[in-house]
């Protein structure tokens, strides 16, 4: 008897104590419950959201290099949109465009003298005319450049424009260069250099031979580095072949001929843009662009979208 009452009573005692201790195991357990998954969804949310934060705030030339053709991709669509035209449109490799533009520019060929005296320079000087025009140093120093700017030093003639008979340019200080696309030369096109401008007889590897103007300082090797890739940037997308093949369609609603001056200044404004972006010292190029020559075809170096780019380009310069 004694024993059952004795076990009857360690087990009551037995009870009494788990009862006593469950509350503070069940409110540790629970607390850990609470907090613990609570502590790891925060780490792991810091993890997240701070590189998403510092992608979002990141200001590098790139980010702005790919911010700039996006927007200009966007320009172009809407220009083309507003003319009705389409991208087939001017697409220089559709053959009947191709076959227009060898009709067009063998018309041309007997009216206009520069592309006839270009045309020729591409037909019988494949190696260019740099070594009549330029010393070794300055060689040296435009290959470069037009190899940094992405061209092909085997499709492209550089020549002095004086030998083109082009009067305009070697009449006019403020034109350095031109580019030439030619469409009976697939794969060729002209660079023409103005050699009498004190922009080209000023060229060195010295960065100390500086111009200016409106108090916007540039070095001559930097002015001359964008002017050429603006320059390529035009045999890139061959502006002028397109601009032809615009200029042969018809308006909206009406019969009469595309007015093609609004590409024409889109292709400037993406000739500049990218120029600026791709040269050594980009803030310095588009300031000084700001202020030279910003009319007619260059008006956008007055647009509120260039001095945003200033913007850009100095915060990175900090």
């Amino acid at each position: 008897m004694f024993k059952h009452l004795f076990s009857l009573i360690f087990t009551l005692f037995c009870q009494i104590m788990a009862l006593m201790v469950a509350p503070i195991w069940l409110n540790d357990s629970i607390l850990a419950l609470n907090l613990t998954p609570k502590a790891q969804l925060t780490t792991s949310q810091q993890v997240i959201t701070k590189p998403t934060q510092a992608q979002t705030s990141e200001c590098t030339i790139e980010a702005i290099k790919q911010a700039q053709i996006n927007r200009l991709a966007a320009k172009k669509a809407q220009i083309l949109q507003n003319y009705g035209a389409t991208e087939q449109q001017i697409n220089c490799q559709n053959r009947q465009n191709q076959q227009f533009l060898k009709q067009a520019y063998s018309q041309n060929l007997k009216t206009d003298q520069f592309l006839a005296n270009a045309e020729h320079c591409l037909a019988t000087h494949p190696g260019g005319y740099l070594p009549n025009i330029f010393d070794n140093n300055k060689i040296k120093l435009i290959c470069n450049l037009v190899k940094n700017c992405g061209g092909d030093l085997n499709q492209i003639i550089i020549g002095n424009c004086k030998s083109l008979n082009y009067t305009a340019v070697a009449a006019n200080a403020n034109i350095k260069m031109f580019a030439y696309c030619s469409a009976l030369t697939p794969g060729k096109h002209f660079i023409g250099i103005n050699t009498d401008s004190h922009l080209v007889k000023n060229l060195s590897n010295n960065t100390d031979n500086i111009i200016s103007h409106n108090g916007h300082k540039i070095s001559c090797q930097l002015l001359f580095a964008q002017l050429i890739g603006h320059e390529l940037c035009h045999i890139k997308y061959q502006d002028n072949l397109t601009v032809t093949l615009l200029s042969r369609l018809k308006a909206k609603n009406t019969n009469l001929r595309l007015d093609t001056t609004a590409y024409e200044a889109f292709c400037e404004e993406r000739a500049d843009t990218l120029s600026v972006l791709n040269c050594a010292n980009p803030l310095i190029a588009a300031k000084y662009l700001q202020n030279n020559c910003a009319e007619g075809l260059y008006s956008h170096r007055k647009s509120p979208e260039w001095q945003q780019l200033i913007n850009d380009l100095a915060r990175i310069a900090r």
